[in-house]
């Protein structure tokens, strides 16, 4: 729905009714992402159990390995997610990878070790990559000056995603949680809510018992959704988007519920908008109405209505 809607209310209100269940009978935490608006941290105040994350008090380190996970399949999933949400291409990824690698061997991670590199010591393995592995040239030397840069914005972020230890996956499952991103880095905070979410499946694929009770483990609720969904990241070289897209479209099967809310229809990804069971429609206005035509087959009739 368009600016005005009441899109953003409709879905504040289910969240409301939702946490009003209490979570042990509920069966499910409920993660809001919010980027452009504060329209659910007012929850907090009905609810004081829906706790405000606000991206200056995440403490989170996506290369830690957590007790249900193994370092091969965490050095594997965290890679290629840094990988696709910041456009390596095939000169750079290697050297992340060799970089990666390297950081977790020094911290004897691949052994067992409750050590974990952080993005400033992974930084320092890409510097010394060419003297390393005795490769040299200008299209190496440009790639790995380029992942520095990279790393360094992630790097540049302190305490927030270079702490020894961090957030857990459980923390994001057994709590109810608004997390605000406003005003950071587009590449930053979508690689860390991917892995975040990655992380959460991952979890709940190797836990598929643990609330039998019901489907659902987990509701993630998205406004103003354009901007993680954007349609203009389906193509380009590497699109970015298909490490999202593998998620969205096997994520319901492991125990996520998904809300998504848009001003924009015809800026989200078709994987999205053909991969929701169910759409509600408030006013929208220009090419939007043509998307959402087509996505609840209206007749022009209705269409105009």
């Amino acid at each position: 729905g368009a600016t005005g809607s009441g899109k953003t209310y409709m879905t504040k209100s289910m969240v409301n009714r939702m946490l009003e269940t209490p979570f042990e009978e509920r069966g499910f935490s409920i993660l809001c992402i919010q980027r452009i608006k504060h329209d659910f941290d007012s929850l907090t105040t009905l609810h004081p159990n829906f706790g405000i994350l606000d991206w200056k008090d995440l403490r989170y380190n996506m290369w830690q390995v957590e007790s249900w996970d193994t370092p091969i399949e965490k050095y594997k999933s965290a890679c290629t997610i840094f990988a696709g949400e910041n456009f390596l291409y095939a000169n750079t990824e290697p050297i992340m990878r060799w970089a990666v690698r390297k950081a977790y061997e020094a911290k004897k991670t691949f052994e067992g070790s409750n050590e974990f590199p952080t993005f400033d010591e992974i930084k320092k393995w890409v510097a010394s990559y060419e003297s390393k592995e005795n490769l040299h040239g200008f299209q190496t030397k440009d790639a790995a000056s380029n992942l520095g840069n990279r790393l360094g914005q992630f790097r540049d972020e302190g305490d927030i995603l270079n702490p020894k230890h961090g957030f857990t996956t459980r923390v994001f499952l057994e709590n109810d949680i608004c997390f605000n991103v406003m005003d950071e880095s587009e590449f930053t905070t979508r690689t860390i809510i991917m892995n975040i979410l990655y992380d959460i499946q991952r979890f709940l694929q190797k836990h598929p018992n643990e609330k039998p009770e019901t489907g659902m483990r987990i509701l993630v609720v998205i406004d103003e959704a354009s901007w993680l969904f954007e349609k203009s990241r389906d193509s380009g070289p590497i699109p970015s988007n298909r490490i999202l897209q593998s998620w969205f479209t096997t994520c319901r099967e492991s125990g996520f519920g998904r809300i998504i809310s848009t001003q924009s229809p015809h800026n989200i990804s078709p994987f999205v908008t053909e991969n929701c069971a169910y759409s509600m429609t408030f006013p929208v206005y220009g090419k939007s109405v043509e998307t959402m035509q087509e996505l609840q087959n209206l007749s022009d009739e209705q269409r105009e209505h």
